[in-house]
């Protein structure tokens, strides 16, 4: 059973209704600061948590005082286990008492959709309204003890559990996810689970029998001296239950010293957190739902990329569901099934989906809103695109200059080398600048930079080199290639012939824009469309000794890769 779809009106920063479709993977909600990220999860909590504390005065929106707040979840289920099928088989039988008999229901086809809200005002009070919708019937209602016992079977089915931005274990392991670590250890850990209850009660029987055993007789016969009515007197020791034992557990990590994970930094405890969620994802039998609030808090970005591995996994399972919320890119996941969903505010305080991408999708449009200046976005959504594959990565000011390198090492008899080197092209100097110094501050590959001779290249080079310490060998130069040719260009090391039998094959008047003899050798301008189009004529037409020049940068480059 998975959690496909939300829609959320009249709470708190949504007055608005507000649908969202959920993926299959991570569903990562990211906007600025009091966007309305965490109203969203609370909203899905309000529905889940039958205990859910509903104050007027916070959860109604400030717009609409009279509103009444509504959740609608809408989930698939596939009726694989026994309880998922009856869980069906109730909601069937819900849903005909409000349509009739004979016709066709969403639970036919595997749908539920509940549906939470609260009535009433301050004065008169609220009260929680919980029922789900039927096929065609619009807020119509069905009989309300089959209403009950589909709820009541949808809480056997599906468990919720939340962690609130920089919760403490303690405060976890004693709400509502208590109950649910006490259900799934009972799962699929009965046999352990009943020898552990067993062993506490032949503990309490033993401190009774033996221990407690004097004291008790000597106050018993004092006590019955003094009061006669009084026949007897038992002494119980308070022993905990197992799961009361087990949210009161204590972790402690290691790592010089051993130390409790109370005197831990936020950052371990989160991922201690984190994986406590994997070990329910991976045990329990019911289905799941989690809802987590920056999971990165106090992580450092290497370890924020390592938490959104684990989450992804958290995610995997088709019966788990996964939100959280986000103010870092590092743990937006890039995989297919994932989703990044970008909350927004307007002037009124209403918030809104501003925008959604898949995993798999540029997510520039989606996360500007955590970034000042839009480039950002950008360079993230290509260093994201790094394969784990790849040994290192070189950033080319264009997009040509990563084509010639492909048509180059082809032709040469390297085409694994581009296995082996990710090419980024960075759309001029000052994104190659700021995108070399991000990956070299994040990314584990080493980070070079291949640059043309000209003013706006040697001044890349110059600040990579000497503001931001970049190893010398680290930022190349065209030029130096060509016996230290000033100036010089990805366009210079294709000798005049190649440049003109291109030309002449597309016409002067559609590629090129100037032609200027300089170094002793005619050098070409192309137009816009004479430099989309001359990659590709390379691709078809350019031989090996058309390549000769570019064998120095191959060269160069397969041997920075054999000394790594």
């Amino acid at each position: 059973m998975k959690l496909t779809r939300v829609a959320v009106q009249n709470y708190r920063s949504f007055p608005e209704k507000t649908e969202l479709l959920l993926a299959e993977g991570m569903n990562a909600l990211v906007g600025p600061n009091n966007c309305g990220k965490s109203n969203f999860l609370r909203a899905v909590g309000m529905a889940l948590d039958p205990d859910y504390a509903f104050d007027g005065r916070r959860d109604v929106p400030g717009q609409r005082k009279f509103a009444f707040p509504r959740t609608t979840l809408t989930f698939h289920c596939a009726g694989k286990t026994s309880s998922e099928k009856t869980l069906l088989r109730y909601l069937r039988e819900y849903e005909q008492s409000v349509i009739g008999t004979g016709k066709a229901t969403y639970a036919d086809d595997g749908v539920v959709r509940f549906i939470v809200s609260y009535r009433g005002n301050q004065k008169t009070g609220t009260s929680r309204q919980e029922y789900f919708a039927a096929r065609g019937a619009g807020d119509r209602r069905g009989d309300a003890e089959l209403n009950l016992k589909a709820i009541g079977q949808l809480r056997r089915v599906v468990r919720f559990a939340t962690i609130d931005s920089g919760e403490s274990l303690s405060s976890l392991l004693n709400g509502k996810f208590r109950d649910i670590l006490h259900g799934v250890l009972q799962e699929h850990m009965r046999a352990e689970f009943a020898q552990a209850e067993e062993a506490r009660e032949t503990y309490v029987g033993g401190l009774q029998g033996d221990l407690l055993t004097p004291m008790r007789g000597r106050v018993e016969e004092i006590i019955t001296r003094l009061f006669p009515e009084i026949c007897g007197v038992a002494l119980v020791p308070s022993v905990s239950a197992i799961d009361e034992t087990l949210s009161n557990v204590q972790i402690r990590v290691r790592d010089s010293v051993e130390t409790p994970l109370l005197d831990k930094g936020m950052g371990v405890t989160g991922g201690v957190l984190v994986a406590l969620l994997r070990y329910l994802a991976d045990a329990s039998r019911q289905s799941l739902v989690f809802a987590i609030e920056e999971p990165e808090a106090f992580l450092h970005p290497a370890a924020q990329e390592s938490l959104r591995d684990d989450l992804e996994g958290l995610a995997e399972r088709e019966d788990v569901t996964l939100m959280v919320t986000t103010h870092s890119p590092f743990i937006l996941s890039r995989t297919g099934k994932a989703q990044v969903v970008a909350i927004s505010k307007d002037n009124d305080g209403i918030s809104t989906v501003a925008a959604t991408a898949s995993g798999g999708e540029a997510q520039a449009r989606t996360i500007s809103g955590l970034f000042r200046d839009a480039t950002i976005p950008e360079m993230l959504d290509r260093s994201a695109a790094i394969p784990t594959t790849s040994w290192a990565i070189l950033l080319v000011e264009g997009s040509t200059d990563r084509d010639f390198l492909r048509v180059a090492t082809s032709r040469l008899g390297h085409a694994d080398l581009l296995d082996l080197i990710y090419v980024l092209p960075t759309q001029g100097t000052d994104n190659l600048v700021a995108q070399a110094v991000l990956l070299e501050a994040e990314a584990s590959k080493p980070v070079w930079a291949l640059v043309d001779s000209d003013e706006n290249g040697r001044k890349a080079r110059d600040m990579l080199t000497k503001r931001f310490g970049l190893a010398k060998d680290s930022v190349m130069e065209y030029g130096k290639f060509l016996g230290g040719l000033q100036d010089a260009e990805s366009e210079w090391l294709f000798p005049a012939d190649v440049m003109q039998r291109f030309v002449d094959q597309h016409g002067e008047d559609v590629v090129l824009k100037s032609k200027d003899r300089r170094a002793g050798e005619f050098r070409f301008d192309f137009t816009p469309s004479g430099k989309d189009l001359f990659p590709i004529w390379l691709a078809k037409n350019a031989t090996s000794a058309d390549m000769s020049r570019w064998k120095q940068v191959i060269d160069h480059l397969a041997a920075k890769i054999a000394a790594l």
